[in-house]
């Protein structure tokens, strides 16, 4: 519904999303977005702090429900080079990287929810879990990708990303561990599409001609 500050670089898949000072990409709120089990994942490249160097770090895609509670959001902090998953109340309901993931590189990384167990996944490996069945509190807020939506912006609190987005996908279900390990196989080849087949004829019979893909 709205951009600012957006430019395109080269992303991990073809081109990616660079943000300048107070960038974002906005997203209007949308029965589709509002599942109770999902996937968020996307490739980030972090290239640094962003405007708001804390605990929360930088944003890669969120959506708000008010000053201390989200739907869901991905981030990156610079503060300790780790990622982040909040799914509820900020200062409770987050998983954080067991690993550090330092900036300048490609890294895949996925939230998902199946309906009892949350997951942070980066580059195909569970990074952090937590067994918990709840209701997603969504709200008309606007998804933002690489800053968080208006009304924090507003307060001062814009946590711009500082480096490439590309290919961010929300799902309507838990992806199983293998798929994101797919997708993160793939690399710059993107999102496999099923393979394309042809009949052709040939003096011996018909035969099938098709390049394989990954199946998802």
């Amino acid at each position: 519904s709205a951009i600012d500050g957006l430019s395109f670089v080269q992303g991990r898949v073809d081109q990616g999303m660079s943000f300048s000072s107070g960038g974002y990409v906005d997203i209007p709120a949308s029965p589709s977005l509002a599942n109770q089990q999902f996937t968020i994942e996307a490739w980030v490249r972090p290239e640094g702090p962003g405007p708001n160097d804390d605990s929360t770090g930088s944003i890669i895609v969120e959506q708000n429900v008010d000053n201390t509670h989200v739907a869901a959001s991905l981030t990156w902090r610079a503060t300790d080079h780790r990622f982040s998953f909040y799914f509820g109340d900020v200062s409770t309901d987050v998983l954080i990287s067991q690993n550090t993931f330092a900036p300048g590189h490609f890294y895949h990384v996925a939230g998902t929810y199946d309906g009892t167990v949350f997951r942070l996944i980066v580059d195909g490996v569970v990074e952090g879990e937590l067994q918990l069945s709840k209701a997603i509190a969504y709200s008309t807020h606007d998804w933002t990708i690489g800053s968080t939506p208006f009304d924090i912006r507003s307060q001062g609190f814009p946590r711009t990303w500082n480096g490439v987005i590309d290919e961010v996908s929300i799902y309507n279900r838990a992806l199983e561990l293998q798929e994101l390990q797919a997708i993160f196989d793939a690399k710059s080849g993107g999102k496999c599409a099923p393979p394309v087949l042809r009949v052709e004829k040939s003096h011996s019979g018909s035969f099938i001609k098709g390049q394989p893909a990954a199946t998802f």
